[in-house]
């Protein structure tokens, strides 16, 4: 099992063939141990507006927003949308 002693031991290269369409761009980065042969690729989806940000993560063709958006239907089928939007109104105060 590999371990990480310091952040220098970590590689990081981004994959000069991104994807662009208009404003929305798809950038694949590559993560690595320091003298390993493995390594790990995330598809990093970001929008530009005023600058690039990044709104959604893909790691081994599963995104982030999937996951919170099965999150979120489960919870509107167990406790109906109107509960769900008192509950994030409640925690934001």
């Amino acid at each position: 099992m590999s371990g990480i002693n310091t952040w220098k031991d970590i590689e990081i290269n981004v994959d000069d063939d991104f994807s662009q369409d208009e404003n929305l761009a798809r950038v694949k980065v590559q993560f690595s141990i320091e003298d390993e042969n493995q390594n790990t690729t995330i598809s990093l989806k970001l929008i530009r507006k005023d600058r690039w940000k990044i709104y959604d993560l893909e790691y081994q063709s599963i995104s982030i927003i999937d996951i919170e958006r099965v999150g979120y239907d489960s919870k509107i089928k167990r406790i109906g949308v109107e509960n769900l939007i008192k509950i994030c109104l409640q925690s934001k105060s």
